[in-house]
């Protein structure tokens, strides 16, 4: 009966560290994949942030650029005559 218990008490110990791999695999392989998924977004929200950069660039330019023509066409219009 002794033995019998024994056999059954290492099985089980066998099966719980097969299954303590397992669960340790798979969760490096999630680890993995969390950090991929992470490195992506932080690239996105970087690209994006970059491009909100240029377009403030472009919206400043056009801030300077527009009072100038109007001045110029305004000039060409009444003054010219």
């Amino acid at each position: 009966m002794r033995d019998k218990s024994i056999k059954v008490v290492e099985k089980t110990n066998e099966t719980l560290k097969e299954n303590v791999i397992r669960s340790g695999n798979r969760l490096k392989e999630i680890v993995e994949e969390t950090e991929k998924v992470k490195n992506k977004a932080n690239r996105e929200v970087k690209s994006y942030f970059d491009r909100h950069k240029i377009i403030d660039y472009l919206v400043y330019i056009n801030l300077v650029v527009t009072p100038i023509l109007f001045l110029i066409i305004i000039y060409i219009v009444f003054v010219n005559k």
